[in-house]
């Protein structure tokens, strides 16, 4: 006889909510301090250059923009673009995408890999090799072949080539490696991986992790915008 569940008292249950809420305040604001020092530390040791977001500073300045001026441009409050610069050194790619907008010029990303990228089409993973021996199997099921014990994501394997994220599906997808162990190795849980593709945007951080961890380099591609003289 299934065993019948503990309901919890609706005050205990808000004393919990109340509980977690302090508990991610308290992390919030470690966080948030931790970085503070990180871009005090990087200012003083003059390594602003080696920030995740220079790339950004580096074309406002060359354009002729401050910073201010964006963030006016934009609909962006200083304190925000304060805090995407000069605290967390991050932003999603949408927002990025959005301060070149607002002077005319088109913002697309793209991760290359000649070390590890040798075809254009991924190995398949239907071979192998057991007791010495080198087998292979064939047959008629595409769709069954897995990564590492799962199936390839829809998200991967269905993303629209005019998706923000389309670059990034091909990429992990011309890697062809055990989606788990590759997303492990680039810090990046399978939850947050599906997050990125549901909501077609992914953080600067993010983007970095995934190229670092896989001896990947970075595109920036700036363009002046076609209806833009």
């Amino acid at each position: 006889m299934p065993e019948k569940k503990t309901e919890i008292a609706p005050e205990k249950r808000e004393k919990m909510l109340e509980q977690r809420k302090e508990r991610y305040a308290r992390t919030k604001k470690e966080t948030d301090r931790r970085e503070r020092d990180n871009r005090k530390k990087e200012k003083e040791e003059k390594r602003t250059a080696d920030r995740r977001l220079a790339f950004l500073k580096s074309i406002f300045k060359t354009l002729g923009y401050t910073q201010a001026k964006i963030a006016e441009l934009s609909g962006t409050t200083q304190q925000a673009m304060s805090w995407y610069f000069s605290v967390k050194d991050d932003c999603r790619l949408s927002q990025a995408e959005e301060f070149l907008k607002v002077i005319g010029y088109s913002l697309k990303v793209e991760i290359k890999n000649k070390k590890r990228i040798v075809k254009k089409t991924p190995i398949s993973l239907n071979e192998g090799q057991n007791q010495g021996v080198r087998f292979r199997i064939e047959g008629d099921f595409k769709d069954l072949l897995r990564w590492s014990g799962r199936p390839k994501p829809n998200y991967l394997e269905n993303c629209s080539p005019d998706a923000r994220m389309y670059w990034l599906a091909q990429y992990i997808l011309l890697l062809n490696e055990p989606i788990t162990q590759l997303m492990q190795r680039c810090e990046i849980d399978m939850s947050s991986l599906r997050y990125i593709f549901t909501k077609d945007d992914i953080k600067i951080s993010q983007i970095f992790q995934i190229a670092g961890k896989t001896e990947g380099q970075i595109s920036w591609k700036v363009n002046k915008l076609k209806d833009q003289k």
